[in-house]
């Protein structure tokens, strides 16, 4: 399928869903009272807008969708990451901060995926300080916490904190040995921190398995370019080749570290 057909097919979805929440002449809406659309139905209007490549209508509806009060936290913390990944940080983590600020109406289910989400985003936002004390919050609370762990590890290696980033890795790994995403952020720390065949070996159980999403693989090809392996990087990342200039500048730091340039 082209790119304009499926362009084409994601807008006509999109007239589908407008016209699927329009209320019925003398009649409510399911949604909501008579004439409204409410915020679940916001944000499908929202994906499909953002499928179709209208980054402005997208925006404005998980914005429109953020303003339902009744929009449930799964819902928001779609809303935030889509915002997001539009470019809009301010208002994506303005979708989190304000839910939380109801304090005592949330569950505690609620509040902790809220929290996990904005960790997340504060990692994305290049803000890792901040990511940590999300997560050092949330692992006051509850210890086991493992996706708090792991974000955590991520914000360390993001201030070069890698040893540090390395014993939280292995912590999780104790729990879940084969975790995927965990081996692969252990691999790539210790490559950030020039142990290139140390991450190599940490990455090799990886290598044979075909359920890996898109992240990891590309996680992948990056230290097969470290290692000087271009014919085994290519397929892995995601479009990109060893040549380019994001993958030459990430794999040059790390042989860097490796021979002690990086210092």
């Amino acid at each position: 399928m082209t790119r304009v057909v499926s362009s084409l097919l994601s807008c006509l979805a999109l007239l589908g869903l407008l016209a699927g929440c329009a209320a019925p002449t003398g009649s409510g809406h399911a949604g909501g009272p008579q004439g409204q659309i409410d915020g679940p139905a916001r944000l499908k209007m929202a994906d499909a807008a953002a499928d179709a490549g209208n980054s402005q209508l997208a925006t404005t509806l998980y914005t429109r969708a953020l303003t339902d009060p009744a929009l449930p936290t799964e819902g928001r913390i779609r809303a935030a990451e889509m915002l997001m990944a539009l470019g809009q940080p301010a208002a994506a983590e303005a979708a989190l901060t304000n839910r939380l600020s109801k304090g005592g109406s949330l569950s505690a289910e609620d509040e902790t995926n809220l929290r996990r989400a904005l960790a997340r985003l504060h990692i994305v936002a290049g803000q890792p300080a901040r990511a940590m004390a999300e997560c050092d919050a949330l692992l006051a609370r509850h210890p086991d916490d493992m996706a708090a762990l792991v974000d955590k590890g991520v914000a360390l290696d993001l201030l070069g904190r890698h040893a540090e980033a390395q014993a939280i890795y292995h912590r999780a790994l104790a729990r879940t040995p084969d975790d995927a995403t965990v081996l692969s952020d252990l691999a790539l720390s210790q490559a950030l921190q020039g142990r290139i065949a140390d991450a190599q070996a940490t990455a090799a159980p990886l290598q044979a398995r075909t359920d890996l999403p898109d992240r990891i693989k590309t996680d992948l090809g990056l230290l097969a370019a470290a290692g000087n392996d271009p014919a085994h990087a290519a397929p892995l990342l995601d479009g990109r080749t060893p040549g380019d200039a994001d993958v030459v500048a990430l794999t040059d730091a790390m042989r860097a570290r490796s021979t002690g340039d990086g210092h």
